[in-house]
């Protein structure tokens, strides 16, 4: 684990490991890099709150991007404190009068950090938005497929993996929503203030941009089946996997996000990159068309593309400082 240490750092040894959580869970994804979180650190725990001034109203009116957001942030918190050696305890929307308080982490015990925790917490830094094309002849193992889908579970949440066949209606989904948000002039302004006119440490660069509305490649239907693989043309080796909640309600959103940074960090172990569709949550028809590619009925919230990479990582999007999101609690 290799964020050091800030002077504001508590003194003692189980508030400097909250502090060090409270950092990595600064490296969370989060929709357009918005970064949606503060921090608190107390003598006791952590407390996350939801960042309202940074919520894009537009097409997140509800907040539901931004509590996933939060949620994959309170993932990384608790990843961070596992590796080392200290087991959270996790209260849920601890304020009922407080909808900004998504969640207290309290240590429960202290425990031999094992192996596979380190290398989750390592797997925070090396994560990265892979948006371009999985096109290199390898696709992601079945096995792997169902490890993420094991670790989503975990937190309430179910991973249905789009079938070839399901293909054309996620991509007729993803072509609508990107139609519907290109005519939607307040989107579109939010847009550019968080691309074009972004400030330091926060957004995400043009071409990122350009890439987060990629086409979904879907199977040439005058392919034999025994060459369908063949025929996807560009991306044709990425899969896509629904994350879906049972409700819809604000702690739904935030194991969402809980679930997506589990599957997520668990495929950069298992050597996987990958990318967040969230247009598709951004807009309710198609939310709509993906909820009917699940098995039983659910909630979609986000899509996960993944796939084998075959280049080096990009490079890592900006963050803010560290001062600017957590704050300590002094005795």
């Amino acid at each position: 684990m290799g964020l050091t240490r800030s002077v504001t750092t508590p003194v003692n040894d189980v508030g400097s490991a909250l502090y060090r959580a409270a950092q990595y869970a600064t490296l969370a994804p989060s929709f357009l890099n918005t970064q949606p979180w503060r921090w608190r650190v107390g003598a006791e725990g952590l407390d996350l709150f939801a960042d309202l001034d940074r919520a894009v109203t537009s097409v997140d009116p509800d907040r539901r991007l931004l509590t996933i957001s939060c949620g994959a942030a309170l993932h990384h918190a608790c990843v961070a404190l596992r590796a080392e050696g200290l087991t959270p305890e996790i209260q849920r929307c601890p304020d009922a009068g407080c909808s900004e308080h998504l969640a207290s982490i309290t240590i429960a015990d202290e425990h031999p950090a094992t192996p596979a925790e380190v290398e989750l917490a390592h797997a925070i830094e090396a994560r990265r938005s892979e948006r371009r094309s999985f096109s290199a002849g390898k696709r992601v193992a079945p096995s792997d497929v169902d490890l993420l889908r094991r670790r989503a579970t975990l937190y309430g949440a179910l991973l249905h993996q789009v079938s070839d066949d399901q293909r054309r209606f996620l991509a007729t989904a993803v072509r609508s929503a990107a139609a519907i948000e290109g005519r939607q002039e307040p989107y579109q302004s939010e847009l550019r203030s968080w691309t074009d006119l972004r400030r330091s440490g926060e957004g995400v660069v043009a071409t990122d941009l350009a890439n987060r509305a990629r086409p979904v490649a879907v199977p040439d239907s005058t392919t034999s089946p025994g060459r369908v693989h063949a025929a996807f043309g560009e991306d044709r080796d990425a899969e896509y996997l629904i994350l879906a909640t049972r409700d819809d309600m604000a702690t739904d959103w935030l194991r969402a996000g809980e679930a997506l940074s589990a599957a997520w960090l668990t495929a950069i172990t298992q050597g996987i990159a990958g990318s967040v569709l969230t247009n598709l949550s951004e807009v309710p028809g198609a939310r709509a068309l993906i909820a009917s590619l699940l098995p039983e009925p659910g909630q979609p919230q986000v899509v996960l593309r993944i796939g084998i990479p075959t280049w080096p990582a990009p490079a890592a999007t900006p963050r803010r400082r560290p001062e600017t999101m957590i704050t300590v609690e002094t005795p």
